[in-house]
């Protein structure tokens, strides 16, 4: 019985394993990065080195192959899932200057290496730094779950609303917009990539021209569905900053969607040279 048990464990062991190699660049697993991976692969592959001494690999049959085989997935998977990682990076990295001009100065991002920082500040691929405690001690902390806000329009307009709408109509304050669904205007999506909240809201109707910048993109009710599809949303509704803080890694996927985006005429050209004048203003480059 106890034998059982350890053989259990060790199946579900090494399923979450694979899970967490598959998934290592995941903004979940951020405290598995570096030591833990490390630490991960070395475990994977002593255990396949005990159970074929074990006679698993031999002795036990088919379950006792499969279990070998399962552990020794995690670190190919891993393997697998940081050369995806840096080809990314890589492509993102080797952007076409006018494009990464174009895109770059829509992004502000988090870090965890100053260096790879310098990186893409250096080749015009963002636009600020957002700095917190995570940076200085090591703590679009972060959100996991969707949120729906039902309260109707007239409502927010003369309670929550008001506050925002009257420090930016009196003074050059800039506007971060949340995840929160705000189902009276836009039910489908998040307020951070409404078009019908961003334009049709805070731009016509508040008359607001100045910069609006994401709650940061690597969250939950972003990040756990169409991340692209969010980006161009965001964009083309017109969005001037897009947030990614938590971990800063993830800016290689969501610049990448935006380029992608570009490339295939999703962008809206029109919303973008929008944005590019509101930045000019509140961002000015020399």
């Amino acid at each position: 019985m106890i034998n059982r048990i350890g053989i259990a464990a060790l199946w579900l062991l090494g399923l979450a394993c694979v899970f967490a190699a598959i998934n290592k660049n995941d903004p979940y697993l951020i405290s598995l990065r570096g030591a833990g991976n490390i630490a991960l692969a070395v475990a994977s592959v002593v255990i396949s080195a005990v159970l074929v001494a074990r006679g698993y690999g031999r002795r036990r049959g088919i379950a006792g192959k499969l279990l070998v085989v399962l552990w020794g997935l995690a670190p190919l998977s891993m393997l697998g899932a940081h050369i995806t990682f840096e080809v990314r990076k890589r492509d993102v990295l080797h952007t076409d200057a006018a494009q990464a001009r174009t895109l770059g100065r829509h992004f502000v991002v988090g870090y965890s290496s100053f260096d790879e920082l310098a990186a893409l500040a250096e080749k015009g691929l963002i636009a600020g730094v957002y700095i917190t405690r995570h940076n200085l001690s090591g703590r679009s902390d972060t959100h996991h779950f969707n949120a729906d806000l039902d309260t109707p329009l007239e409502a927010l307009e003369a309670s929550d609303w008001r506050p925002f709408r009257d420090v930016l109509s009196e003074s050059r304050a800039q506007l971060m917009i949340g995840h929160v669904t705000l189902t009276a205007a836009d039910p489908d999506r998040p307020a951070s990539h409404s078009k019908r909240v961003v334009d049709g809201i805070i731009r016509r109707r508040w008359h607001y021209q100045g910069v609006i910048i994401t709650d940061d993109l690597v969250m939950g009710a972003i990040y756990q569905h169409d991340v692209c599809a969010a980006v161009v949303e965001a964009l083309n509704a017109g969005v001037d900053l897009l947030l990614v803080a938590y971990d800063g890694a993830q800016f290689y996927r969501i610049f990448a969607c935006a380029s992608a985006g570009f490339e295939q005429g999703k962008l809206d050209l029109a919303m973008l040279r929008d944005s590019e004048t509101r930045l000019g203003r509140a961002l000015p480059i020399d």
